[in-house]
């Protein structure tokens, strides 16, 4: 029956675990610490990011009214060479993929019928003429800037 009796632990083993217990709660602590003050750290850097966002729209938003107004003021110069550059398409086939690829649409008065995908969104480069006047898409941007 000495088999099945428990062994008795040295003196010295229970000293290990409470010394690395001790050091497992230093260094826990430790990381605590350090991650409280990266986190602070990280608030602080985005709160001043924020400050300068803010500041710098103040600052650009009179520019970019300006901007806005010129173009709109610009626009039915703009529409007028859209459309003359889709009237340029359907008279020279071969520039009918250039019209294509940057989507470019014959601007409308009308707003969109609807939100559904417009037809003339399968490409056609054999006959751009048979492309519709109007589409449901919205007008293009403008290609160029200035």
């Amino acid at each position: 029956m000495n088999e099945l009796a428990p062994k008795a632990t040295p003196a010295s083993e229970p000293a290990g675990w409470q010394e690395q217990q001790a050091r497992l709660e230093r260094q826990f602590s430790f990381l605590l610490v350090a991650l409280v003050i990266l986190s602070g750290t990280l608030t602080v850097f985005l709160w001043r990011q924020v400050r300068y966002a803010k500041h710098d729209l103040e600052t650009l938003r009179p520019m970019a009214a300006q901007v806005i107004q010129e173009f709109n003021q610009k626009r039915p110069e703009v529409d007028a060479f859209i459309a003359r550059l889709f009237e340029y398409s359907r008279a020279h086939p071969d520039f009918a993929p250039i019209i294509q690829k940057y989507k470019i649409t014959p601007v409308t008065s009308a707003p969109p019928a609807s939100a559904t995908a417009p037809a003339a969104a399968t490409p056609q480069p054999s006959a751009p003429a048979n492309r519709p006047a109007a589409t449901s898409s919205p007008p293009a941007k403008s290609p160029a800037r200035r």
